[in-house]
C-alpha cells in the first residue's frame, strides 16, 4: 500500500469488504523531499462496505417524480 500526495491509500490489490481481512495495520515513516525522516508509527486502515451491486433497469419500467 502506498499513499498518494493527498494522503489517500492506494494499493495494487483490490480491498473488497466481502473478502477478509477488513482491517490492516501498517507501520509508516514519513520523509520529505530531502530524505529527512520522522518517527515511525502504526496506522490502521479499515475497509468499509459500500453497495457495489450494479443497478438493474428492465425494459418498460415506469417511474414518477415530483417537480
Amino acid at each position: 500500500i502506498t499513499l498518494t500526495a493527498a494522503g489517500a491509500a492506494a494499493s495494487a490489490a483490490s480491498n473488497d469488504f466481502e473478502t477478509t481481512p477488513n482491517t490492516f495495520t501498517l507501520g509508516i515513516t514519513a520523509s520529505d523531499a530531502a530524505g529527512n525522516t520522522s518517527t515511525s508509527t502504526n496506522i490502521t486502515i479499515n475497509v468499509t462496505d459500500v453497495d457495489d451491486t450494479a443497478p438493474v433497469v428492465n425494459a418498460n419500467q415506469t417511474f414518477s417524480y415530483a417537480e
